[in-house]
Protein backbone atom coordinates (compact mmCIF):
# COMPACT_ATOMS: atom_id res chain seq x y z
CA UNK A 1 0.00 0.00 0.00
CA UNK A 2 1.27 3.08 -0.77
CA UNK A 3 0.27 6.96 0.92
CA UNK A 4 1.13 10.41 -0.25
CA UNK A 5 -0.07 12.79 2.54
CA UNK A 6 0.32 16.46 1.52
CA UNK A 7 -0.70 18.15 4.21
CA UNK A 8 2.21 18.19 6.54
CA UNK A 9 4.28 21.11 7.35
CA UNK A 10 7.57 19.76 6.65
CA UNK A 11 7.08 18.57 2.90
CA UNK A 12 4.99 15.42 1.41
CA UNK A 13 5.27 12.42 3.60
CA UNK A 14 5.48 9.17 1.42
CA UNK A 15 4.61 5.80 3.06
CA UNK A 16 4.94 2.36 2.15
CA UNK A 17 3.26 -0.39 4.12
CA UNK A 18 5.55 0.32 7.71
CA UNK A 19 8.37 2.50 5.36
CA UNK A 20 7.64 5.98 5.23
CA UNK A 21 10.09 8.63 4.59
CA UNK A 22 9.48 12.92 4.13
CA UNK A 23 10.12 15.12 0.68
CA UNK A 24 12.01 18.27 0.76
CA UNK A 25 12.35 21.04 -1.60
CA UNK A 26 15.45 21.67 -2.95
CA UNK A 27 18.22 23.41 -1.36
CA UNK A 28 18.75 26.79 -2.19
CA UNK A 29 20.00 30.50 -1.56
CA UNK A 30 17.63 32.73 -2.78
CA UNK A 31 19.54 35.60 -1.10
CA UNK A 32 22.53 34.64 -3.52
CA UNK A 33 23.24 35.71 -7.10
CA UNK A 34 26.56 36.27 -9.00
CA UNK A 35 24.82 39.20 -10.53
CA UNK A 36 26.09 40.75 -7.36
CA UNK A 37 29.57 40.52 -8.70
CA UNK A 38 31.39 41.90 -11.73
CA UNK A 39 34.23 40.03 -11.86
CA UNK A 40 36.62 42.11 -14.83
CA UNK A 41 38.80 41.59 -16.89
CA UNK A 42 38.78 38.10 -18.14
CA UNK A 43 40.97 36.84 -19.41
CA UNK A 44 43.31 39.02 -17.39
CA UNK A 45 45.72 41.12 -19.74
CA UNK A 46 47.76 42.93 -16.75
CA UNK A 47 48.23 42.47 -13.50
CA UNK A 48 44.88 43.52 -11.95
CA UNK A 49 41.58 41.28 -11.52
CA UNK A 50 38.77 43.60 -10.61
CA UNK A 51 36.07 42.29 -8.65
CA UNK A 52 33.13 45.06 -7.60
CA UNK A 53 30.91 43.82 -5.23
CA UNK A 54 28.43 45.62 -2.46
CA UNK A 55 29.58 44.04 1.02
CA UNK A 56 32.45 42.46 1.86
CA UNK A 57 33.73 39.07 -0.15
CA UNK A 58 36.41 36.44 0.65
CA UNK A 59 38.29 35.10 -2.29
CA UNK A 60 40.54 32.08 -3.50
CA UNK A 61 42.31 31.64 -6.30
CA UNK A 62 43.22 27.64 -7.00
CA UNK A 63 45.47 26.33 -9.88
CA UNK A 64 43.32 24.07 -11.50
CA UNK A 65 44.67 21.03 -9.67
CA UNK A 66 43.21 22.69 -6.59
CA UNK A 67 46.21 24.37 -4.72
CA UNK A 68 45.86 27.44 -2.88
CA UNK A 69 47.45 30.83 -4.71
CA UNK A 70 46.33 33.62 -3.66
CA UNK A 71 43.49 34.74 -1.14
CA UNK A 72 42.04 37.93 0.61
CA UNK A 73 38.62 40.24 0.82
CA UNK A 74 37.16 42.13 -1.41
CA UNK A 75 34.53 45.22 -0.70
CA UNK A 76 33.40 48.30 -2.44
CA UNK A 77 36.62 50.21 -1.18
CA UNK A 78 39.02 47.69 -2.04
CA UNK A 79 38.14 45.52 -5.31
CA UNK A 80 41.40 44.99 -6.83
CA UNK A 81 43.54 41.86 -6.31
CA UNK A 82 47.08 41.74 -7.37
CA UNK A 83 47.99 38.57 -9.74
CA UNK A 84 50.92 39.62 -11.07
CA UNK A 85 52.61 36.47 -9.55
CA UNK A 86 50.29 34.51 -11.08
CA UNK A 87 51.79 32.60 -14.69
CA UNK A 88 49.63 32.17 -17.87
CA UNK A 89 47.05 29.52 -17.09
CA UNK A 90 43.42 28.57 -16.11
CA UNK A 91 42.57 29.51 -12.91
CA UNK A 92 39.73 28.92 -10.09
CA UNK A 93 38.11 31.62 -8.22
CA UNK A 94 36.03 31.36 -5.43
CA UNK A 95 34.07 34.08 -4.06
CA UNK A 96 32.26 33.43 -0.74
CA UNK A 97 29.72 35.56 1.49
CA UNK A 98 27.51 35.16 4.62
CA UNK A 99 25.17 34.30 1.97
CA UNK A 100 26.70 31.66 0.26
CA UNK A 101 29.64 31.04 -2.29
CA UNK A 102 30.46 31.77 -6.03
CA UNK A 103 32.78 29.78 -8.62
CA UNK A 104 34.01 31.36 -11.77
CA UNK A 105 37.41 30.17 -14.11
CA UNK A 106 39.46 32.79 -14.85
CA UNK A 107 42.20 33.30 -17.75
CA UNK A 108 45.53 34.94 -16.95
CA UNK A 109 47.30 35.81 -20.15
Amino acid sequence: MVIQDDNTSEGSRVAIDDLSWTCFGTLSAPDFSSSKFNIYPNPIKGSMLNIKTDKSTYYVIFDIIGKRLLSGIVDSNNSEIDVEKLNRGVYILRLKTDNGSFTKKIIKE
